[in-house]
Formats: structure tokens, C-alpha cells, sequence
């Protein structure tokens, strides 16, 4: 197993994976509308979606003292609810679109200890940040090729705990693409890598992570065939084409009728791994 070059596992998985690429849509992830519908699906107080922030936040053991580095912030699901908590957040996230959100979501929130860093975490310097901070966190935020330097500079600038979270198993979202990709581009599915090779690169490192696990669901209602459309063409970025054999299997199997119209439910099984610098 330690002759295994678990990055190479992780890059290969990555890059060969027939899911769509950030940069594919990187325009979705620019708009400031797209962040904001975003912010509302995941965010906190959103009582129809999964618990994911009160979850995480506790998995961080934070005080009033605690300096927190988070990946990927998005715009600002996770850092809002911790800069509530702990001393001081620092965030690392690439589009404009979503931190303009995060900087609104803070300001609602009346939070003012949050600092932005617009870049890929892969560019950030130490001109960038000059000092370490207690808790690193990157969640759901992973999909970066080469992850053991990705790993090596998170421990760069902790003095505390790395926690990363992952998924455990297929997504609810890449379960729509295994269903809809194959027809709709002529191409194998293939998923994207698991935590399982987190874990194994890891322990490769010398890291011994702690291994914990959640399930979360995200339920969604639509009350007629447009919002249906809104949801793919949004959320996963595919058109909704109605007489698609693979999208009426699809419906058939995962939307289910109700009295207010339809409701779709979509499984996420997170491992988090966590080893203290």
C-alpha cells in the first residue's frame, strides 16, 4: 500500500472523470445571482436543506481565541456561521461572484472579522498569508489535482488541526450525471475520487487522520415541470430535455409526487479527516 502513489490515484481519477470541470461553467461561478441562489440552497437557517454548518462548526472545537483558514469559502456558508464564533477567519476563494455574496451575507450578520483572499488556494504565497492559524479547513472544496502539495501547504500554515471533508460515496449530484452524461454526450461515466485516496495519501504523508462520518440529505420541491427545468439547468448546468430516455429514468426513479407537486431528495455521504499539525 505505501508504494502507491496515492496523489497520482487522486490526479488520475480527477482529471480523467467525466464530470463537468469548474471551467466549464466557471461563468456560473463568477455570477454574483448564481452565489447568491447558492448561499440560500446551503446557507445557514435554510430549514429544507441539510444541516451541513451546525455540523461542521462543531466539528471544529472552536473557542472565542481560535484563527480559522478556510478553502474554497464559496460564498460564505461555512465562514460567516464560524467568524461568529472564532477570532479571526481568513478565506481563500477565486470568484468575484462569491465573495461578493460572502462579503453581503457577513455584513447582514454584522460580522467584521473575516478576510478575503481571491485566489486558488494552488496560487496562494506567503505574501499572502503571513502566519499560521489554528483549525485549516477545506470542505467540499478538494477538487484540485495535485492535492499533496495541496495538503503539504495547508499544514504550511497550521499550527493547530487540518480538517478536510469529502465525499464518502457517490453524490446525489454525480448520480444525475451518471444517468444523463452517457446520452447526452456519447461518453463512459466516470466519477471523480473518493475520501478513501484522502485517506491513503494521507497515511502515505505520515498524517494519521481521524475518520469521522455524516450523512446529509438535501430535499427539493418543485411544484411544476419549469422549476424541474430551473433545477437542472441551474444546479448542474445541463438542459433539460424532456423527451430524454435517460432524463424520464431518471425522474422516474428520484422525483416523487406529492399534493404541492414534486419532490427530489439528493444523498450526501461525507467523510470529514482530521489530523492535528
Amino acid at each position: 500500500m505505501m508504494s502507491i502513489d496515492w496523489n497520482e490515484v487522486w490526479k488520475t481519477q480527477l482529471t480523467q472523470s467525466t464530470m463537468p470541470k469548474p471551467d466549464a461553467y466557471s461563468n456560473w461561478w463568477e455570477s454574483v445571482e448564481s452565489a447568491r441562489r447558492y448561499l440560500k440552497d446551503y446557507g445557514n437557517g435554510n430549514g429544507t436543506g441539510p444541516d451541513r454548518v451546525a455540523w461542521t462548526i462543531e466539528q471544529l472545537n472552536l473557542t472565542q481565541q481560535s484563527r480559522v483558514l478556510e478553502i474554497g469559502c464559496g460564498p460564505g456558508v461555512l465562514s460567516v456561521p464560524i467568524a461568529q464564533i472564532a477570532k479571526e477567519v481568513t478565506v481563500v476563494e477565486p470568484s468575484a461572484g462569491m465573495l461578493q455574496v460572502l462579503c453581503e451575507y457577513a455584513e447582514s450578520k454584522k460580522v467584521t472579522n473575516i478576510n478575503c483572499i481571491k485566489k486558488r488556494w494552488e496560487e496562494v504565497t506567503d505574501d499572502d498569508i503571513s502566519s499560521q492559524y489554528d483549525v485549516v479547513l477545506a470542505s467540499m472544496s478538494l477538487a484540485m489535482p495535485e492535492i499533496r502539495a495541496a495538503i503539504e501547504k495547508m499544514n504550511h500554515y497550521c499550527s493547530g488541526s487540518v480538517m478536510l471533508i469529502w465525499f464518502a460515496e457517490e453524490p446525489g449530484f454525480e448520480k444525475i450525471y451518471r444517468y444523463l452524461l452517457p446520452e447526452l454526450t456519447g461518453k463512459e461515466f466516470r466519477p471523480s475520487p473518493r475520501a478513501d485516496i484522502l485517506f491513503n495519501l494521507a497515511y502515505s504523508m505520515g498524517l494519521y487522520p481521524e475518520v469521522g462520518y455524516k450523512k446529509f440529505s438535501f430535499m427539493q420541491q418543485f411544484s411544476h415541470e419549469q422549476e424541474i427545468y430551473d433545477f437542472f439547468q441551474y444546479q448542474h448546468h445541463i438542459v433539460y430535455q424532456k423527451e430524454s430516455e435517460a432524463f424520464k429514468n431518471y425522474l422516474n426513479d428520484h422525483l416523487k409526487k406529492t399534493d404541492k407537486g414534486f419532490e427530489h431528495e439528493e444523498d450526501y455521504h461525507c467523510m470529514i479527516l482530521r489530523w492535528n499539525v
